[in-house]
Order: structure tokens, then C-alpha cells, then sequence
């Protein structure tokens, strides 16, 4: 799984579905999984990250949904979601994880409990005590806006520990980005991967992809093609429907826009969780107009 994650390509994150009574919806759940791994992503993501709305989900549900997609995906690796606000929690999830049958496990940046941000010492420290205590590959989710906005140094030191696979930097600064890359630019460092909106610029600086809600998928295999291909407009082409979607419908957070999304394509993920709101369906037909006029449905 180490090489697998310094190959180019997306990971794809799969949202959290859930019926009228705030239970996991699983038959959509499976629905979901059948599609995204119809895509050819490099990976599927599980119950990791806040669109995932993993907070919501006690552990065993987590460890649920990654043995429930593993044993539909066949060859196609799953990154099974460990965060939680402790280290030592995270690595024992990470073994049961294992248990499962999962490749590898991705944790967010953690808070402090107190929601002063962690210094990059402490993020360091946080990282290197998973890394060790894990059976599996990490990715390491670096997010500000969880608290935490390590330095470029600090990420290359986690990316020299042999656990460490993947490095998700989802800043959207573009001088970091490079600069990261130039640091681990050593055969055998970890993948670096950032967001959609940056994918393409990211893949130009020597990093290796993005990982990507569930919808944005389609469009991010497009511009990995055409780069491949060589055809830098229609690359830069598919770039620009990230100008669009999802900034256009983030009025509530990506949440409901991404989930929105799922159901423009087909795919019926329901609305977040519990008593938080979803789109209206005057924007959700706003979008749906945005996908057909990029043939992404119909």
C-alpha cells in the first residue's frame, strides 16, 4: 500500500448515508461503494474525514462501513478513517482496522481538547505515536481548519517515518504544496495528494492527486486522462469545473453540497445527518443544470 499512494491518482472519499431515523443507511451505503469503485479510483476512503460526518458515527459503525465496503470493492484498497482527538485511540481503531482487512488508514490533524491550535511539534509527536503503534500505512489529513497548520518541515519529518504513505494537504496554498513536494521529492517518501480545486496544479508541481468527495470524482478522472494524454486544454477544461461545483452551493458547508451532488448523479446518499439542513431544491436543480452541461448526467 506504501507504493500504491505514490502513484498518480484519486482517492475517493465516500459520504455517510442516513434514513428518515438517523440510522446508517446501508443499502445506499452499498450503493455508493458500487459506484465509486466503477470509477477506478486509486482508493476508497471510509468514515475519515468531516464530510464523511464520521463524527457521528460510533467506532464500531466505522469499523462497519470499512469491512462492508472492503467486501464489495474486491481489489480496489480501502482507506479505513481513524481519527479521533488521541493518538493512542486512533492506533488501537487502526488495529481493529487491520483486522478487518483494511490497506491502510487516514487521521485528521487532531485539536487540541481545549481548541488552541497544536504546534507542529505537537503534530509531529501526534503522528509519529500512530505511526509506530499501527499495523497499517498512514495517511496523514492535514487540515487548518481543524486546528492545525503544520509547517513544511514538519510534514517531511512524518513523511521519513517507514508508516507514513500518503500525505493529504488540503491548505490551498500552492507555495506549501511545492514546496512539499521538492522536500519529498526522494524516491520511496509519501505520496502527496491536496483537493480537487488544486488537482491539476498539484499533479504540475510533482504531487501525486487529490482526494475528492464521491462526486467530484468523475471530473477528476477526466483531468487525470487528459493529462495523461497530454492534452493540457482539456485538462485545464476539466479544471474549471471545480470553479463551479461545489463553491457555488457551499452556503450550508461542503456537506450538503457534496451529498447533493450524489444525488445529481444518480446516486441517492440522502441529506446530512440528523437535524442538519440540506440543500433546497431550487439549488440542487441549479447543479443538476451544471452537471448535464457537462455530461455528467443524462
Amino acid at each position: 500500500m506504501n507504493d500504491l499512494l505514490k502513484q498518480r491518482g484519486v482517492i475517493a472519499a465516500a459520504l455517510t448515508p442516513w434514513d428518515a431515523h438517523g440510522n446508517v443507511d446501508l443499502a445506499a451505503f452499498d450503493a455508493q461503494i458500487d459506484w465509486i469503485a466503477a470509477q477506478s479510483p486509486l482508493a476508497i476512503g471510509v468514515a475519515g474525514v468531516e464530510v464523511q460526518e464520521y463524527h457521528l458515527l460510533e467506532s464500531d459503525q466505522r469499523i462497519g462501513l470499512v469491512r462492508r465496503a472492503i467486501e464489495r470493492v474486491g481489489d480496489v484498497p480501502v482507506i479505513a478513517g481513524v481519527s479521533t482527538p488521541l493518538a493512542s485511540r486512533s492506533a488501537d481503531m487502526a488495529k481493529q482496522m487491520a483486522d478487518v482487512g483494511a490497506t491502510a488508514v487516514l487521521s485528521l490533524s487532531a485539536p487540541k481538547p481545549w481548541a488552541a491550535p497544536s504546534t507542529s511539534d505537537e503534530f509531529v509527536r501526534w503522528f509519529t505515536q500512530l505511526a509506530d503503534e499501527s499495523p497499517l500505512p498512514i495517511v496523514v489529513y492535514s487540515n487548518p481548519r481543524t486546528g492545525t497548520e503544520p509547517s513544511v518541515s514538519s510534514l517531511a519529518e512524518l513523511a521519513a517515518h517507514e508508516k507514513i504513505a500518503a500525505l493529504k494537504e488540503t491548505s490551498r496554498d500552492m507555495t506549501k504544496v511545492l514546496n512539499l513536494c521538492l522536500e519529498l521529492a526522494e524516491p520511496g517518501l509519501a505520496g502527496v495528494y491536496t483537493n480537487m480545486e488544486s488537482l491539476l496544479a498539484t499533479i504540475h508541481l510533482g504531487g501525486h492527486g487529490a482526494m475528492v468527495p464521491a462526486p467530484g470524482l468523475p471530473a477528476a478522472q477526466h483531468i487525470l486522462a487528459a493529462h495523461a494524454a497530454g492534452d493540457d486544454d482539456e485538462a485545464r477544461r476539466w479544471q474549471s469545473f471545480f470553479a463551479a461545483f461545489p463553491s457555488h452551493w457551499m452556503r450550508l458547508g461542503l456537506g450538503p453540497a457534496v451529498k447533493a451532488g450524489m444525488g445529481v448523479l444518480g446516486v441517492d446518499v440522502g441529506t446530512p445527518g440528523h437535524t442538519f439542513d440540506a440543500l433546497t431544491a431550487i439549488e440542487t436543480s441549479e447543479m443538476a443544470e451544471l452537471f448535464a452541461r457537462w455530461s455528467l448526467v443524462g
